[in-house]
């Protein structure tokens, strides 16, 4: 394990985790350095190895990560505790995750970049993975935005996403020999990009004057959300119900990507928090009357559309509390130089 970097030139740096630990030794470690933001719950412990590297820039916490298969609980008593009033920016290099941030459905794949409100509860599986994310403090983001949601996503595709997530690759490679004197223009040069991909506030007041349209929009998701389970739900019903055209029906879905997509995401998000929650059995037939509560006659399609939206099935989701994800092992005694990486990266996420 190496120590704290503390040198006078270079931004400090910690790894507390590192995949030539010892399992045990590890797990132990890895279970101490993420408590304060999760409780966790490895798929395999006997198997499991880690890797963490974090960087201190000017309040800003860059960390590194690799990790085996496991669930993220970030609970009421965690929000208040670490990271409490913090933005986390993250990139997955490898592997997939999915869960819930507060009420929203989050999903992270290295075809997206993510930044999450971490003043909400979480609950995330995730499979094999590594990442690069980013730990800033809310404050340094001057966006009236963040205010309004629990999770912002740019695909890696378009225009900002390729920009996000070059420019946080690039700034991971170069923080290694990035002098404390420097770190200041760094720090600032990602948080103002992020300030640049926000909804700007003169476009938040221009959206709020037309309060008709947005009030109508809401409703209209309303009516949807409570007729999920009717599979005959379409643009047709409603126009019946708001005594509206269709073309009024797709100028409000526009942004959504269309009435039909949102309805089809809106089905398959309802089906995964059910299956999520759910009690697993021997048989199959709650996971079909799952997909039936959420509008999906058939099988067949509501399995092929759900892995090819969440990279995984709805059996996977289903059983995936079946004991398949253990408890760790019993804690081991950490040597104190452990226990210096420990201290000095909580110590970061106040």
């Amino acid at each position: 394990m190496q120590s704290p970097t503390l040198s006078p030139n270079l931004v400090p740096s910690v790894q507390p985790c590192s995949q030539d630990m010892a399992t045990d030794e590890c797990l132990a470690t890895w279970t101490e350095v993420t408590k304060i933001l999760f409780d966790t719950q490895v798929r395999s412990p006997n198997e499991f190895s880690a890797f963490l590297k974090a960087y201190l820039l000017e309040g800003i916490v860059f960390i590194s990560t690799e990790f085996k298969a496991q669930t993220f609980n970030r609970t009421f008593q965690h929000a208040r505790l670490g990271a409490t009033d913090h933005l986390v920016l993250e990139l997955y290099i490898t592997g997939n995750g999915l869960g819930r941030l507060g009420d929203d459905f989050i999903a992270m794949s290295p075809y997206q970049v993510n930044l999450f409100d971490y003043r909400k509860t979480l609950f995330t599986t995730v499979e094999d993975a590594s990442l690069i994310s980013f730990v800033i403090p809310r404050e340094f983001v001057c966006s009236d935005c963040i205010e309004h949601f629990s999770a912002q996503s740019w695909h890696t595709r378009s225009p900002q996403g390729r920009l996000l997530a070059s420019t946080m690759k690039e700034l991971w490679k170069i923080i290694p020999e990035t002098s404390q004197r420097n770190a200041k223009g760094l720090s600032q040069a990602l948080v103002g990009l992020i300030n640049g991909l926000m909804i700007p506030k003169q476009q938040r007041t221009a959206e709020e004057q037309h309060c008709v349209q947005t009030s109508t929009l809401q409703a209209m998701k309303e009516f949807i959300q409570s007729n999920l389970h009717q599979p005959e739900l379409s643009t047709q019903q409603i126009c019946k119900a708001f005594n509206c055209s269709r073309a009024t029906v797709y100028r409000c879905f526009k942004a959504e990507s269309g009435v039909e997509t949102y309805i089809r995401n809106q089905r398959l998000k309802q089906a995964f928090n059910k299956l999520s929650r759910a009690q697993p059995e021997n048989s199959r037939m709650p996971i079909y009357s799952i997909a039936l509560a959420s509008g999906f006659t058939d099988p067949a399609y509501f399995s092929r559309l759900f892995k090819r939206t969440f990279g995984m099935t709805p059996s996977e989701i289903f059983h995936s509390k079946l004991g398949e994800i253990l408890t760790i092992p019993a804690s081991i005694d950490l040597d104190s130089s452990d226990w210096v990486q420990i201290k000095t990266f909580r110590s970061w996420l106040p």
